[in-house]
């Protein structure tokens, strides 16, 4: 009548171990079970009267339906519950004795009772709810009358008016005795609503069927998960005896009112099923329970037939139950209904198939299970449905890797259609590591992506397959991002750029490097951030970070953009790399599979550094440069490298640091800088930001700076007589050998060669010219450079002739 945990009294446990024991042994061949018979009389509950006599049936035992004595107590009548008038009554007898009361899988037991008017033994009702704290051998019967209209009834289940309790008095008045007091009143609380009723109502439970779970071993954390979440619906959950999904002596079963009635919700290589008792057949309809499984209204759960191992008693206050197990499918239920269940022999069930591929890298072993996923409850209860899947593949996981830590690579394919008949398939992939259950943590992303189809707010879903692989391995594939850079630029439009990022794989100190290119789109702001996060998305370990869904938690407005938001959903063991601009811009983003699981993430500012420099300076002279570092600095100013690369040279080389300075009007948006170095030779410069932990490394763009020929010349006489020569003498730096010097004369506003001369061992030249007119001249050298230098002038010089 209550949840039932096992393991809280070790005398119980060592008897149920027992039993376990004993039962395993047997294993027999599966056969179809016989038909069933026709429709038993009912007995109206206008007729039914307290102290009227009369047996139920059940089975206690393997498949024989047994009875014992039931005695009419009183009737309740209902206020206000859809649910209709309950039949109180006392049980008694050998079964009871040996059951300590009525127990869990009890519900839907037929209550039989002699019409006063024909003296026909007729059907009355379906045992279905007990009292709290009462005595063990008083429960209530749910009318048979109002059993019989469940499978006519619509989609949609009646609603409890304001969510109130189900109120119920007795018929004729009179205080009835449950073994705890005389009550003059009854409810059914729903759920915290226990406290808003008068002192000294007697509260309601119903006497919920057995859940069973085969194929699973109790020791697996697939089967916790299961438990649990089935226990939270109220009902006693025990393991199957035996390692058959199927369990092979129900072959004799018959589907006859007493007899073992399971509403399953898994079948396949694993089975969990709701085991009960038949309370009426009328050819191929069947009714049960008296009450409801899941309240789930109309419905689609495989109808099995059931085996009673034993019954473990029940103490005051009803706490025994059947330990049972599903035996073959039958039909279909049809109804979830608050009067019991119902449903027809013969129809197939529709299911999802559930295929779980999983391998044990390490041990070399794999495994391929199967199983059939009631459609009803995914429906009705989207969140159960995806929690039962992730159950049994849980086992799955558990019977083939038993190791709480691990990697895993696991893929998941779900297919199905929707309302319209719209087929949809939804791939996911994912590596995942895990230190404390990795096989729990492999089944995460597939119960979410389950739930967001199945709970969706937008439109019913049908899914037909969901195939399910996983490779688990006992290394630890893990890495830690420790740094990004965009390739030591800043962003510009309408180009594409080198993002780099640093890792540390787990128990290594060498750091690895992936790389890949990005497309900047044109309009695309010249600052922003350059975010890049690992697949597992954490900073303090491994395990996934992944939002709470709820119904319709996508903002999408399509099964489709649903699918989409799930597969473009990062994996473990990709890099996540997002660059924003500082602008009404979308962001770019891309994904890069590495081979570890990865962790950690990191954000920094893209800076834009600029340069400006001498376009040419003599040998010798100091270039200019200077700039703007732009991004949000603070403290500190920061330092900036300039760098240079000689001229059809491949080696750079940096040559000076400079501190930037931050003046008051570029607080917060950046920084200046100015400085000057001598070069010796034409090359090509820029600067450079290191960067740090907030920004990434930058580069400016660069400037060529000339670096020309230094020359000087002199005359042996400023002025002197026609017909003299002239003696010049002068220098070329760099030092050249043996490199042509030529001395010009500037007429008409240019200049033409006079003479030239090579430059001796200390690259000193000389020369000499005998001018034919009088006047003034005005000289100077040319040189016209070499590979590392730009051609060069002298300064320029004058001489009379007269």
């Amino acid at each position: 009548m209550s949840e039932i945990i096992i393991g809280n009294r070790k005398r119980e446990l060592w008897r149920l171990g027992l039993v376990l024991a004993v039962l395993m042994l047997a294993a027999l061949v599966v056969a179809a079970p016989r038909p069933a018979h026709s429709a038993d009389p009912v007995l109206p509950i206008s007729k039914v009267q307290p102290g009227m006599v009369g047996y139920a049936k059940t089975v206690t035992t393997g498949t024989v339906v047994t009875t014992f004595t039931v005695e009419v107590v009183s009737v309740l009548m209902n206020e206000n519950y859809p649910g209709g008038d309950l039949i109180l009554f006392r049980a008694s007898g050998p079964v009871i004795d040996r059951t300590r009361g009525i127990v869990s899988g009890m519900s839907g037991s037929p209550i039989y009772l002699v019409d006063p008017d024909d003296l026909q033994e007729k059907v009355a009702g379906a045992i279905s709810y007990g009292a709290e704290f009462a005595d063990a051998t008083l429960a209530l019967a749910t009318p048979i009358e109002e059993m019989q209209g469940i499978l006519a009834l619509g989609k949609v289940n009646p609603a409890l008016p304001n969510q109130e309790p189900a109120r119920f008095v007795p018929r004729d008045g009179k205080a009835v005795n449950l073994g705890g007091g005389r009550v003059l009143s009854a409810a059914v609380p729903k759920e915290s609503a226990a406290g808003s009723l008068p002192a000294g109502t007697a509260l309601l439970k119903r006497i919920s069927p057995v859940v069973t779970i085969s194929g699973i071993s109790p020791a697996s954390r697939g089967y916790g998960r299961i438990q649990e979440a089935i226990q939270k619906r109220g009902f006693p959950v025990t393991p199957s005896p035996g390692s058959s999904a199927v369990y092979p002596d129900a072959s004799g079963a018959t589907m006859e009112p007493g007899a073992s009635l399971g509403v399953a919700l898994v079948t396949g290589d694993t089975t969990i099923a709701g085991i009960g008792t038949v309370t009426y057949v009328d050819n191929n309809k069947v009714l049960g329970f008296g009450h409801p499984l899941l309240w789930m209204a109309k419905t689609d759960y495989p109808m099995t037939t059931g085996y009673v191992h034993s019954v473990w008693p029940g103490d005051f206050g009803g706490a025994g139950f059947k330990l049972a197990s599903a035996g073959e499918t039958t039909g279909t239920i049809l109804q979830d209904r608050a009067k019991g269940v119902a449903g027809e022999l013969g129809r197939v069930p529709l299911e999802t198939t559930v295929t779980a591929s999983v391998e044990n890298v390490t041990e070399a072993t794999s495994a391929t299970r199967r199983y059939g996923l009631s459609k009803g409850v995914q429906s009705a209860a989207p969140e159960f449905g995806a929690v039962l899947a992730q159950g049994v593949i849980l086992g799955a996981n558990d019977g083939i890797f038993e190791n709480p830590k691990g990697t895993a690579d696991v893929t998941l394919t779900v297919t199905g259609s929707t309302a319209t008949g719209k087929s949809f398939s939804l791939e996911l992939g994912d590596k995942i590591f895990d230190p404390g259950w990795v096989g729990y943590a492999a089944t995460d992303k597939m119960f979410w992506a389950l739930l967001s189809l199945l709970d969706n707010g937008l439109a019913d879903v049908d899914i037909d397959e969901i195939s399910y692989s996983a490779s688990f391995e006992a290394t630890r594939k893990t890495a830690r991002i420790v740094n990004a850079s965009l390739g030591g630029r800043s962003i510009r439009a309408s180009s594409t750029a080198t993002v780099t990022v640093d890792f540390i794989p787990y128990n290594s100190e060498t750091t690895e490097t992936v790389e890949t290119t990005i497309a900047i789109p044109a309009g695309f702001p010249s600052t922003g951030e350059l975010r890049v996060s690992g697949g597992m998305d954490g900073d303090g370990g491994f395990e996934p970070d992944y939002p709470m869904m709820t119904s319709g938690f996508s903002s999408s407005a399509t099964i489709d953009g649903i699918i989409d938001g799930l597969e473009s959903e990062p994996r473990g063991n990709e890099i996540v790399i997002s660059l924003q601009g500082y602008g009404p811009v979308a962001p770019i983003q891309k994904r890069v599979a590495t081979g570890w699981v990865q962790s950690g993430w990191l954000s920094k500012e893209v800076p834009l550094l600029t340069m400006s420099a001498s376009s040419a300076v003599n040998y010798g002279s100091a270039a200019a440069f200077s700039g703007y570092l732009y991004g949000d600095f603070s403290g500190t100013p920061p330092t900036v490298e300039l760098w240079a690369r000689p001229y059809g040279s491949t080696e750079a080389t940096m040559v000076k640091q400079v501190r930037t300075q931050i003046p008051w009007w570029m607080e917060g948006e950046g920084a200046y800088y100015s400085t000057s170095w001598v070069p010796t030779s034409t090359g090509v410069f820029w600067t450079r930001f290191a960067g740090d932990e907030d920004h990434t490394d930058v580069v400016s763009s660069s400037r060529t700076v000339s670096v020309r020929g230094k020359l000087t010349l002199r005359a042996n006489r400023s002025s002197l007589r026609l017909g003299s020569r002239i003696y010049f003498t002068g220098t070329l730096r760099p030092a050249h050998v043996s490199s042509r010097v030529y001395v010009q004369y500037l007429r008409s506003g240019r200049w033409y060669n006079l003479t030239s001369g090579l430059t001796n061992s200390s690259s000193n030249l000389s020369a000499s010219w005998v001018p034919r007119a009088r006047g003034r001249y005005y000289f100077r050298t040319y040189w016209a450079g070499d590979g590392s230098h730009a051609a060069g002038a002298s300064n320029v010089i004058s001489v009379a002739i007269y």
